[in-house]
């Protein structure tokens, strides 16, 4: 039984020490009121209730103030459904079953009217998410903890955003025009840096945003940008310290003078940064390069991409890398051993000519995961952004779920027990919201 005597207690507790203190009138210490003990089944003074034991959940939590959680059985949502003061805990949000998976919760921060391309990276703590305006803190849930506009780089979409443990910062970087601009905020979201990373000027435009990722024992950011060479579009990679500062570079990261890159990415394999790029002879490359910047040897050959659009992020596993694109109508998954030896190549979609697939991205949380997004909808006028799930050899292990029926250029991360995703959500291209969606089982 929840006993609601604050007031009663209150005045009684005074009533009580007054008339303590009146018949110890010889006595030189004044005697109060009575605080009492919190489980002692006795409303006192500092209490709100009592029911006699200090457990949560029942109406009166441990610390003897009135709680209106009525407990139910804990399920993964975000909430504190038993009442015990954790939400989600006990892993309750992992799962066994792909076909389990569903879309628990969606958020959306307003955009600054033109906000685009949202970016996200799961810290070890939570997540830190950057777009064209704006910067936001995740839970572990995909709940929004803080959302902060950016003006700094309002006309131009981020590149990947990576976190710097040493640093405790989120660093981000993004093309504006013929420069690379980097910025990154504090963990805390109580600071942001800003800085030209790279003078491109004297090298000519490239449209193509820079790609980036980072070594965390030396604390280094590996910027990888387009640039022009005779007319032809080629990537430098520089190395830089968490304050923007160039360590080593820029170096040409791919033996083929004169061809066009036209799709790259980078990642870090903690012991070398690994760069793949398809160029105008349709072949994927992969090249290798030391911590210190230097080329590992010559670029290797690693498959015969024809028609691809759209190429996604570079992972590694710590034993394989992993890539997905897409040829415009379907979605494809790529799995390479650092030597360049093909280990699994599947598509993933069987779409039949009904979609135009933009914007992969992969995850590797319980299984691989990848998001995309469906410019004509199955060509019905809509954007439909999805999620899905693969095995090890990218053979799906599910149908994919819709995200928004009016979302484009998703990207996902996952703490490896839930996923979360983000995209641009709304009708209005000129005035968007930026939308996240936490999936896993419930």
């Amino acid at each position: 039984m929840i006993l609601h005597m604050r007031y009663f207690s209150f005045s009684m507790g005074l009533a009580a020490g007054l008339i303590v203190s009146l018949v110890s009138g010889c006595n030189d210490r004044a005697v109060g009121p009575d605080l009492g003990i919190c489980g002692d089944g006795v409303v006192d003074l500092t209490e709100e209730c009592d029911d006699g034991n200090t457990v949560g959940g029942d109406g009166c939590d441990e610390t003897c103030r009135i709680d209106n959680c009525v407990p139910t059985v804990e399920v993964c949502n975000g909430e504190d459904d038993d009442c015990d003061g954790v939400a989600d805990e006990d892993g309750i949000c992992s799962c066994n079953d792909p076909l389990a998976l569903t879309l628990i919760r969606t958020e959306t921060v307003a955009g600054p009217g033109n906000a685009a391309d949202p970016t996200l990276v799961w810290s070890g703590t939570e997540y830190g998410a950057v777009w064209s305006g704006g910067f936001a803190r995740l839970d572990p849930a995909g709940r929004i903890q803080e959302s902060k506009p950016s003006v700094s780089f309002l006309a131009s979409e981020p590149a990947d955003i990576v976190y710097s443990a040493a640093a405790d910062r989120y660093l981000f970087c993004w093309s504006s025009q013929a420069d690379v601009d980097c910025g990154s905020r504090g963990a805390n979201m109580a600071s942001t840096e800003t800085a030209n990373a790279v003078n491109r000027s004297s090298e000519g435009y490239a449209y193509n945003n820079p790609k980036i990722t980072f070594n965390p024992a030396a604390d280094r950011l590996a910027i990888v940008y387009p640039t022009e060479d005779s007319g032809a579009t080629v990537f430098d990679l520089v190395l830089q310290n968490t304050s923007f500062s160039t360590l080593d570079g820029p170096v040409d990261v791919a033996e083929h003078p004169g061809q066009t890159i036209w799709h790259a990415s980078v990642a870090w394999t903690d012991e070398h940064y690994a760069f793949v790029y398809v160029a105008t002879d349709e072949t994927l490359y992969l090249s290798l390069f030391s911590a210190a910047g230097t080329r590992l040897g010559p670029d290797m050959p690693v498959a015969n991409l024809p028609y691809v659009e759209y190429f996604g992020n570079l992972l590694w596993d710590g034993v394989s890398f992993r890539v997905a694109w897409s040829d415009f109508g379907e979605l494809f998954y790529l799995k390479f051993s650092p030597t360049g030896e093909i280990e699994a190549h599947n598509q993933v979609t069987q779409y039949g000519g009904t979609a135009l697939v933009y914007s992969p991205v992969l995850a590797l949380g319980p299984w691989p995961g990848l998001v995309w997004f469906d410019l004509g909808g199955s060509l019905d006028g809509s954007n439909v952004a999805y999620f899905t799930v693969v095995d090890d050899d990218g053979n799906p292990l599910r149908d994919p779920i819709v995200l928004s029926n009016q979302g484009i250029y998703p990207h996902l991360a996952s703490n490896g027990e839930t996923y979360v995703a983000t995209w641009r959500e709304g009708e209005d291209v000129w005035d968007p919201d930026i939308a996240f969606g936490t999936i896993g089982c419930p």
